[in-house]
């Protein structure tokens, strides 16, 4: 094939000529369409004009002496042109020999007015009496244009079937040329490249005998060589897509292991903290215990932030749409950041529009988790100076309602070529930042990412040492459903840096009341079994503990309780297996809750609690006082006495 001649591939398709000649037809058709156009208008003005000049001096007579049937009569002849679709005639009352109407009147009309394009013409009725003009009214008369319209079709069409038969004796001497020389290579080679969607490695191509090598021989040949290529790179990208797969699988289930591994132990710190914190009195301890438990939670705070990062790589990151109140929320966040801005010497101030509805749908969680860490940003990085939380209703329609979200502040700012990827993972301002700041780099990435699930998107507004403003926008929905008892409920709070803050903020310790209620605790790890026990008992419930599902489901079978605290991941039955074996088996739970207490965090985990039959869910770490906020709503009798309650009205300091 090296041999043969080249011939381009240019002298074989003709078939631009055809265009050319089919283009010129139409623009000769359409020309010569436009002239006719234009010429039959003329004629049109020209027959009306004539028909003013007959008849506008017998419609002026007639109209003077208000001889209505004459008036009939001369339009009902003026009717019958062809050209005339549609007469109407007004008389001008302040000209009119009788002076009683003063709004102009429509005293004949005749025909119908065209819906279609129509030129329109009016007549001035003028009549002459003693050397004075008296305008009597007007004669309106309209034209439909359709007629002039389907003419012209008709001879467009006309000139446009004799050029198109022209130009097709051409395309058929063309096309038989170009079918063999060009139409079918190219068809065999597209139904080659349309293998592409039928499996990972199409069919080469093999094309019949040509006397000459153009660009379709070129082209199969180098698209045969491009299947030799990709045949080799597809069994190397699939073995490494296989490796990374199973590399992925490992890191999401080393990931989810991890995680329930260290809430597991963290449990029994805070836990543990919690209880101590309440039991001493002495000032040096309290303070001892106060730097582990923050050194706790910050440590939490950490390993949430490399859970949710990984969860957003993987695109697993979900939302939850439920209803809260917007605005009892954000003056949560007022009342918990005032007091830290306060410690740190700052002014706090918080603004909440008041048209905000009260209650909307979204998730609450993750709309927390983004608000707390701008918060903690503001408040980390401003020296002293101010910190302003601003939330405003941009726009309140029928079923949502935008709402725009501004956190600012006074403080060291962000120079102009660090703010293109202060969004980036593991970014921040510079390396000095983290060394003086401390903090992963990864609040505003992971912030940014759940923006951007509810639709809107995280901006920032800087200028070093002047401050930073980060704000954005989103929409929620309008709700109607009820809320909670509680005016203000996060289910898992403790999953965020708020939690540490809300569960710190206890009141002074109360005393146990008991209740005669008793709880089933199902737990197989020990040191758990004993910080929650404490927990309970402190809350004045009684406790019975199962170290796994099958014991549960035996004590259920032998015993009634008042509530069941479920672990998921235990040896011999999981709390999913034994919440569904429970409420098959145990009536009497019908009327009870059975609340999940697990180191699971991810939402598809939640999901199968209230699948198995749960009624609620918390997280580990818990803290007692988040333990007994969720507990009370399932046990009325409980004392809230130690839940911190919510602000009602805008915080500031």
């Amino acid at each position: 094939m090296k041999n043969q001649r080249h011939l381009g591939i240019d002298r074989q398709l003709v078939l631009y000529t055809i265009v050319v000649s089919i283009v010129l037809a139409l623009i000769n058709s359409t020309i010569q369409s436009y002239l006719t156009y234009k010429s039959e208008l003329v004629e049109l003005h020209e027959e009306l004009a004539l028909l003013e000049d007959t008849s506008l001096s017998s419609f002026s007579s007639s109209l003077w002496v208000e001889d209505r049937e004459q008036l009939f009569v001369l339009a009902t002849g003026l009717l019958r042109n062809p050209n005339v679709n549609y007469i109407a005639i007004t008389s001008n009352p302040s000209n009119s020999q009788k002076q009683s109407r003063s709004e102009p009147e429509t005293i004949l009309e005749l025909g119908e007015m065209t819906s279609g394009d129509y030129l329109e013409t009016r007549w001035d009725l003028v009549h002459d009496f003693g050397s004075k003009y008296f305008h009597l009214g007007d004669v309106y008369i309209q034209t439909s244009l359709s007629p002039i319209y389907q003419q012209l079709t008709h001879e467009f069409l006309l000139i446009l079937l004799i050029k198109a038969i022209e130009a097709l004796l051409i395309v058929t001497c063309i096309l038989f040329i170009a079918l063999k020389l060009v139409v079918r290579p190219i068809k065999k080679i597209s139904q080659a490249m349309a293998d592409f969607n039928n499996g990972p490695i199409p069919s080469k191509i093999t094309l019949s005998k040509r006397w000459f090598h153009d660009e379709v021989v070129e082209l199969s040949d180098n698209y045969n060589a491009c299947i030799d290529h990709l045949e080799l790179n597809y069994h190397e990208m699939e073995l490494a897509k296989q490796k990374a797969e199973i590399a992925n699988q490992k890191k999401s289930e080393f990931l989810a292991n991890m995680s329930h591994e260290i809430r597991t132990p963290m449990n029994g710190i805070i836990g543990i903290s919690a209880l101590l914190q309440d039991l001493t009195s002495s000032p040096k301890q309290l303070e001892y215990l106060s730097v582990l438990d923050s050194s706790s939670k910050n440590l939490l705070n950490i390993i949430n932030d490399i859970l949710d990062f990984s969860k957003i790589e993987a695109g697993h990151l979900e939302l939850e749409q439920a209803p809260f109140n917007l605005r009892t929320l954000i003056q949560q966040q007022a009342d918990l950041y005032s007091l830290k801005a306060k410690q740190m010497g700052l002014m706090f101030e918080c603004h909440i529009d008041e048209n905000i509805p009260k209650v909307l749908e979204g998730d609450q969680v993750r709309l927390t988790q983004v608000l707390s860490n701008l918060l903690n940003n503001a408040i980390k990085f401003t020296p002293k100076g101010s910190i302003r939380l601003s939330v405003t209703l941009t726009e309140l329609g029928a079923e949502q309602a935008t709402i725009h979200f501004s956190v600012k502040d006074t403080g060291i700012g962000i120079a102009k070529d660090k703010l293109s990827n202060i969004f980036d993972k593991f970014q921040q301002a510079d390396g000095s930042t983290t060394r003086k700041f401390g903090g992963t780099g990864l609040g505003l990435a992971i912030s940014q990412s759940i923006v951007h699930l509810m639709k809107g998107e995280l901006k920032v507004i800087s200028e070093l040492e002047l401050g930073s403003q980060f704000f954005f926008e989103i929409q929620l929905n309008n709700s109607q459903q009820a809320l909670a008892t509680l005016p203000f409920s996060l289910p898992n709070i403790c999953d965020f840096p708020t939690a540490g803050m809300i569960n710190s903020t206890s009141a002074e310790p109360v005393e146990t009341i008991q209740t005669n209620k008793t709880v089933l605790f199902v737990e197989d790890t020990i040191v758990n079994q004993k910080v929650v026990q404490i927990m309970l008992t402190n809350m004045g419930l009684g406790v019975d503990i199962a170290s796994n599902g099958i014991e549960a489901l035996d004590k259920c079978l032998n015993n009634e309780y008042d509530l069941i605290l479920m672990d998921c991941h235990m040896p011999e039955m999981d709390g999913y297996e034994a919440t569904k074996q429970i409420r098959a088996r145990c009536k009497w739970t019908t009327d009870i809750a059975i609340i999940a207490l697990t180191a699971n965090v991810v939402v598809e985990d939640k999901k199968r609690c209230y699948e198995a039959g749960m009624n609620d869910f918390i997280s580990k770490p818990v803290t007692p006082n988040h333990l007994k906020e969720v507990i009370s709503r399932y046990l009325p009798d409980l004392s809230l006495d130690t839940i911190p309650n919510s602000i009602d009205g805008t915080k500031g300091q």
